[in-house]
Formats: structure tokens, C-alpha cells, sequence
């Protein structure tokens, strides 16, 4: 999730005439999203039955399928303001996602 925040923020952050820190950027974003997809994909598997993992990840197939679907149509919003919100939309939501994680997964994760 760190690898999310800061390339969340490096891209926010990045010149307009600098098209390699955006890059960066967006890549560090890319390896944290991986992260947090396989660290979820994970903790499920260990944490709850066969059963019960089917229904979970069906719900977030759901919510991935409908995210894939509507994220360009809110990202055409965002950017008419500035192509910047379409970074900056996930600094607030990691920010208070890390804290959340570690309180509630405090025993798993030490």
C-alpha cells in the first residue's frame, strides 16, 4: 500500500513537461495495486474456509468488474477539472486504509 500512496503522489505531484516522473510514478502505483491484490487474494486463503473465500472473491469480482466499467466514465469527469484528480482521488482512501490494516490485522501481520 506505501508503494500506492507514494506513486499516487508522485504522479499527482508531477510536471506537466516531465512525462518520466509520471511514468514512474504510475508504475510505482502499478506494483502496489499487484501488491494489494495477491496480499488480499492471501490473507483470504488463510483466514477463512473454501466456502466462504468463493463468496468473498465473487464480491470483489463484482466490485472490480463494476469499477473497471465506470472508472474511465469518472475519470473523463476528473480530468476535465484536472488530470491530476485522477491520482490525487487515491491519496485520501490509502491513507486511511494503511492505519485500518494495521489495527485490524495487527495479530497476522507480527
Amino acid at each position: 500500500m506505501i508503494d500506492m500512496v507514494i506513486g499516487s503522489a508522485v504522479c499527482t505531484g508531477a510536471p506537466t513537461s516531465a512525462f518520466g516522473v509520471l511514468l514512474f510514478g504510475r508504475a510505482l502505483q502499478g506494483i502496489g495495486a499487484g501488491g494489494d491484490n495477491i496480499s488480499i487474494r492471501t490473507i483470504l486463503a488463510d483466514r477463512v474456509s473454501l466456502s466462504d473465500y468463493v463468496i468473498n472473491w465473487t464480491i470483489f469480482t463484482f466490485v472490480s468488474g463494476f469499477s473497471f466499467a465506470n472508472g474511465p466514465i469518472m475519470g473523463g469527469f476528473l480530468t476535465q477539472t484536472s488530470w491530476r484528480w485522477c491520482f490525487a482521488v487515491n491519496l485520501p482512501i490509502t491513507v486511511i486504509a494503511i492505519p485500518l490494516v494495521v489495527f485490524l490485522l495487527r495479530k497476522e501481520l507480527l
